[in-house]
């Protein structure tokens, strides 16, 4: 059911970007804590759902590079905690709430073969950052939403990276993207980010209406 944006944006005080997944590595959870303690705008609020799993099939992190990724991950929590909200998990109606009182989403992974919670954060309102993988392209692009495009660079077929120089490569690349996408939409009015809020809502209504 698709939400109507206009009181997302009314009396906007911090932007509330929200993450839901549950291999935080694979979707981009290293990367997102990365940029955001990077950025130096504090005008934003992150809600991240998520076991903060870092074994996946995708990004192949070795035990040792676990070892010190949870150590990374855990000292941004500790840092940013007036900033990050961090929820091991909910209840799918609890996610659905969360989406509605949140402005951006994010999944800005090295792999997913579809992104089924892009179409919930759009149908919310939520404008979403994503990467180009996979089928990501088909749900989302710069007109509602913000797409960054690893794809052209790293090929189609990213996953898994086995290699740790290559691994490194693609984060350290990812992190970049993202933080430029952020500090965009940081620096954007509520007018520019509400039409993306808009065209996201419709974009659902156009080809994901289970009635059309």
């Amino acid at each position: 059911q698709t939400q109507n944006s206009k009181n997302k944006w009314n009396e906007v005080d911090a932007l509330q970007f929200c993450f839901v997944g549950r291999d935080f590595a694979r979707k981009g959870g290293i990367e997102i804590l990365r940029a955001f303690d990077s950025v130096e705008k504090r005008n934003w609020h992150l809600t991240i759902v998520s076991s903060l799993s870092l074994d996946d099939y995708a990004t192949q992190y070795s035990k040792e590079e676990q070892v010190d990724l949870k150590k990374e991950v855990e000292s941004i929590l500790q840092r940013r905690r007036d900033q990050i909200m961090h929820v091991s998990s909910l209840p799918n109606n609890g996610v659905l709430e969360l989406m509605d009182k949140s402005h951006i989403g994010l999944l800005p992974t090295w792999h997913d073969t579809y992104g089924y919670s892009v179409l919930e954060f759009q149908a919310s309102g939520c404008p979403v950052v994503t990467t180009d993988v996979r089928a990501l392209p088909e749900i989302n692009n710069d007109e509602c939403g913000w797409v960054i495009p690893v794809c052209e660079k790293f090929g189609a077929q990213i996953s898994p990276l086995k290699n740790k120089h290559a691994r490194a490569k693609f984060s350290e690349e990812l992190t970049e993207g993202l933080r430029d996408v952020l500090n965009e939409i940081l620096n954007s009015s509520s007018t520019q980010l509400q039409a993306k809020s808009e065209a996201s809502i419709a974009r659902i209504k156009r080809n994901h209406d289970p009635d059309r």
